[in-house]
């Protein structure tokens, strides 16, 4: 099992002020990936492999 600081995280929003609470309240546990908007997130994410992902959304 990989420890917190080996996992990874991605996070996709596109304001900026959830991605910085986000980036500053997990640096430190997790390598932070980013992407500003859909797109992005699944020209990034289509090689990876994911085994937990949560959704927020307005």
């Amino acid at each position: 099992m990989k420890s917190l600081s080996e996992s990874k995280i991605f996070i996709v929003d596109d304001t900026e002020t959830y991605i910085d609470l986000l980036v500053e309240a997990l640096e430190g546990f997790y390598d932070i990936m980013l992407a500003i908007n859909g797109v992005n997130h699944l020209n990034i994410i289509a090689p990876l492999t994911l085994s937990t992902l949560i959704q927020k959304d307005k």
